[in-house]
């Protein structure tokens, strides 16, 4: 579970991104609004991060325009 959901952040905001999958691991994709007031999180709005607990992704990243380069469109 990623550090958002350990800090309350809106489950609805939570959903799966897609025809995405992470290149490392091929798992699915989880986007989520940013709506926790912890550092990093508080300064972004808007966090990707990969579904697979033990994948070096699984803690994410902010969002902005571009794509990550972990993710893979399909």
């Amino acid at each position: 579970m990623t550090m958002l959901l350990k800090y309350g952040t809106d489950i609805q905001t939570v959903k799966f991104m897609e025809n995405c999958h992470c290149r490392d691991c091929g798992w699915p994709i989880i986007f989520m609004c940013c709506n926790v007031d912890k550092k990093p999180y508080n300064e972004h709005d808007w966090w990707e991060y990969c579904s697979n607990p033990t994948c070096k992704n699984h803690e994410g990243e902010s969002v902005f325009q571009n794509t990550l380069e972990w993710v893979e469109k399909h």
